[in-house]
């Protein structure tokens, strides 16, 4: 049996505490519709209000730290390899009703699309990851309009700009609704959108 070295136990330790501070966060930044307070988040992950600010810094951190978390998650939930079908539409449809599937099940979605705010840093953390969803749709529509997928008449960027521009406010709107629409219902209203946008035909 191999017996972790100290150095070893003591990193587990701290990547577990670390861990338990960035889920009592999530659940504080819940509660508070998109605001939290140290104390609090101290208090729920049961570790000292100084630990906290040890692994994040500051406020501030630990707020880009979630918006960091919410996005590598969104990441690996909706920009997956979806099977290895050739028909770039197939795999479209697919990808937008996993983002629908993604954002209804993950409870912080509302409040992470529709009201964060707050320091310079949360801002530019989570302009970026915009972005780079933008840089990802620019690549994704320059590649289907070479295969003769869609038919763009405009600028790439503008278009990727526009159809994520577009799909994050539809989803806020859906997400903050007194009633949601049936996850099917907004899917097909976002491909709708989408495949009218680049040029698809259905």
């Amino acid at each position: 049996m191999v017996i972790p070295s100290t150095s070893a136990r003591h990193a587990a330790a701290g990547n577990g505490a670390r861990l338990r501070i960035l889920a009592a966060a999530k659940d504080a930044f819940i509660a508070g519709g998109g605001a939290f307070e140290m104390n609090d988040v101290a208090q729920r992950a049961e570790v000292s209000n100084g630990l906290a600010y040890h692994y994040f810094g500051s406020k501030a951190g630990l707020l880009a730290a979630l918006v960091a978390d919410f996005y590598d998650r969104y990441d690996a939930a909706v920009n997956q390899r979806f099977g290895d079908e050739t028909d770039w539409v197939t795999r479209e449809i697919r990808r937008v009703r996993a983002t629908v599937d993604f954002l209804y099940d993950e409870p912080i979605a509302p409040v992470m699309l529709g009201k964060i705010s707050g320091s310079a840093e949360v801002v530019a953390a989570e302009a970026a990851r915009q972005d780079a969803m933008i840089e990802l749709a620019v690549r994704n529509f320059t590649q289907a309009r070479k295969q003769g997928a869609i038919a763009v008449d405009g600028d790439i960027e503008i278009t990727a700009a526009v159809v994520i521009g577009g799909v994050r406010q539809a989803a806020v709107r859906a997400l903050t609704a007194a009633r949601r629409p049936p996850r099917e219902v907004l899917a097909q209203q976002l491909w709708t959108f989408i495949a009218a946008v680049v040029g698809v035909s259905r």
